[in-house]
């Protein structure tokens, strides 16, 4: 007598490589963010430390 009922196999194993890409564009968009931050942050600071200086000149001038 045949068997007649299908078999399903069942791979528990989730491939990895196939979230490698998505980890990769994730993580250089994280990294291109944290590095326009900290530009920004050290502009920030460059601008006000300027600032600074330009009013500590003008505070010298008589007039």
């Amino acid at each position: 007598m045949r068997d007649n009922r299908r078999q399903f196999i069942v791979n528990q194993e989730t491939d990895h490589k196939a979230n490698g890409g998505w980890a990769t564009v994730c993580g250089a968009v994280f990294v291109f963010v944290m590095v326009l931050a900290l530009l920004e942050h050290y502009l920030t600071m460059a601008w006000r430390a300027a600032l600074q200086s330009l009013q500590w000149i003008g505070d010298l001038s008589p007039f």
